[in-house]
């Protein structure tokens, strides 16, 4: 097989983006930016929000996030010429037919399109199941639709591994993505049009269509929030999905494989996405879906992990992942793509669970030995060990629970013969200790969430339409042995989490970028600001 050629594909070429603000889409954009000057021009869908526009959002994401700071580098005060030559805002809604762009843009954009790159979605795995089927069914519809509309446009849509579900072992490239679990036959349209109307029936219920106002509404939100989320678990369950996210997921796949068979597209299936071993930079990480909380989890006294030791569990740094997302893209411009393109590293460079564990509690000990804050962290965190385990041990969350349960009991019942003030401080113990008790459902929550990553499911997906795809510039290509998991978690990964993720799980603000020179749009063009429509969803 000749070498691909990526420049070459990529040549005088358009292309529309969605999802430039995510994680994963914003690495694309980089890299498109400045290992791709031969691109004609990048279309970004943006939403406006908050009063600002598309164009204003785009403009503080390159001027603050720190993922643009090797473009600024590279081109210091010629930075806001060369993007405002290569992009263009769109203005749009991603839930929207034609993402409500305005007309003559559309007619502009259906002549001169070469690819759609489909890189939006919600990647929380429990979500609102409204705000999970708008963006991640809808949005995918529209995006084919759009497709359709276009003179010669392709599209990419980015999906994820996990739609295979609870099928297990070697999962090879396949579309559509089967059902496991569930002896049922699976409809897409009739599946989407039940989830609708189960959904329409709870918030039309007399319990929820009530007008109330003040707490009482916030408190009715949160309850039809849980509800609506327990009817979309028990759908992806039923069917034999873990989560409402790879139910969305693999419902989109299945609505563009039945109904969209006129238009050319492949689909890209990353696993779970973390951070750089390199590019833009090493380290770079902004995901909280996927290790993070694990790590950060195994940061604390609670160390017994519920996993099945030597299960495969695929992360994959986020250049490899937009390296492939370019290989995918390049193929299907010279007509020589593949169906599917699966993005992993459990097939060709394993890591298991109980190594990843093992690596986690690794560095925390050596990160509390050199800066931990109290003696706790230096004498005791620092010599804590993880252990991976299928089985409830002494230190495990339901022993936990109960201890907790235990001691409060007896520290709210203090012995009479002791001193008044002494009572009162156990009550005070007991209260503190009930506390901590509630500290531990949202850790339930969490490890029930990352169950069939964990423990269930034993999944390795097979990648060989990157893998045995040449490519003719080094740069671009796509190599999962390329680093070492040890070198790696230790000395990259934890060191972005700790930098990028924990403060975001714990509620806290990153660092952001601030440049020398700040980036500005230099052509009116660049920023198309008319909406045809706007709608809030969910």
């Amino acid at each position: 097989m000749e070498p691909l050629s990526i420049r070459d594909a990529f040549a005088g070429r358009h292309v529309f983006l969605t999802g430039a603000s995510g994680f994963l889409g914003k690495v694309w954009l980089v890299q498109l930016l400045d290992l791709l000057p031969e691109i004609e021009r990048i279309y970004v869908l943006v939403r406006p929000k908050s009063g600002a526009t598309g164009a204003a959002r785009l403009a503080d994401l390159i001027n603050h996030s720190p993922i643009f700071e090797p473009l600024h580098n590279k081109h210091g005060e010629g930075l806001s010429d060369y993007i405002s030559g290569k992009v263009e805002v769109v203005e749009g809604v991603l839930q929207e037919a034609n993402f409500g762009i305005r007309e003559d843009t559309l007619t502009r954009l259906r002549a001169n399109l070469d690819l759609v790159v489909n890189c939006a979605g919600l990647t929380e795995f429990n979500p609102d199941p409204r705000l999970s089927l708008s963006t991640n069914v809808e949005g995918a519809v529209n995006g084919a639709n759009f497709v359709r509309s276009c003179e010669k446009a392709k599209l990419v849509h980015i999906s994820t591994c996990y739609v295979v579900g609870k099928t297990q072992g070697r999962i090879k490239e396949f579309v559509p993505v089967t059902v496991a679990g569930s002896k049922d036959h699976y409809d897409p349209d009739q599946e989407y049009e039940y989830i609708q109307k189960a959904i329409a029936d709870i918030c039309e219920s007399k319990e929820f269509s009530e007008e109330l106002s003040g707490k009482r509404a916030r408190i009715r939100a949160m309850r039809l929030r849980r509800e609506l989320i327990n009817l979309g678990t028990e759908r992806a369950e039923h069917w034999g999905w873990p989560n409402i996210y790879t139910y969305c997921k693999a419902m989109a796949e299945r609505l563009l494989t039945k109904h969209h068979s006129d238009i050319t597209f492949t689909i890209f299936r990353p696993a779970i996405v973390e951070s750089a071993i390199s590019y833009p930079f090493p380290g770079w990480n902004e995901g909280i879906d996927g290790s993070g909380p694990l790590a950060c989890l195994l940061g604390t006294w609670f160390r017994d992990f519920p996993s099945r030791p030597g299960n495969p569990f695929d992360i994959i740094p986020v250049d490899l992942v937009v390296a492939g997302m370019t290989i995918a893209s390049a193929a299907i411009l010279k007509d020589c793509h593949r169906p599917v393109y699966q993005c992993g590293t459990s097939d060709l460079n394993r890591l298991t669970i109980d190594r990843g564990c093992e690596l986690t509690a690794l560095e925390h000990r050596r990160y509390y030995r050199k800066n931990g804050d109290s003696w706790v962290e230096r004498f005791i965190l620092a010599r804590w060990e993880a252990y991976s385990t299928e089985e409830e041990t002494l230190f495990g969350l339901d022993n936990l629970r109960s201890l907790t349960k235990s001691i409060t009991s007896m520290l709210r019942s203090p012995p009479s013969w002791l001193s008044k003030s002494l009572q009162d401080k156990s009550k005070d113990w007991a209260h503190k200790f009930e506390k901590g008790n509630r500290k531990l459902k949202p850790i339930e929550k969490m490890m029930e969430a990352y169950r069939p990553f964990t423990l269930e499911n034993r999944w390795i997906f097979e990648t060989r339409s990157l893998a045995e795809t040449p490519i003719a510039e080094e740069e671009f290509r796509w190599d999962p042995n390329s680093f070492c998991w040890r070198e790696w978690w230790l000395n990259t990964h934890m060191p972005a989490l700790r930098k990028w993720c924990f403060p975001r799980i714990e509620g806290k603000q990153t660092e952001r970028y601030s440049p020398v020179h700040k980036f500005h749009w230099t052509q009116a063009e660049s920023a198309d600001s008319d909406l045809v429509t706007r709608k809030k969803v969910g």
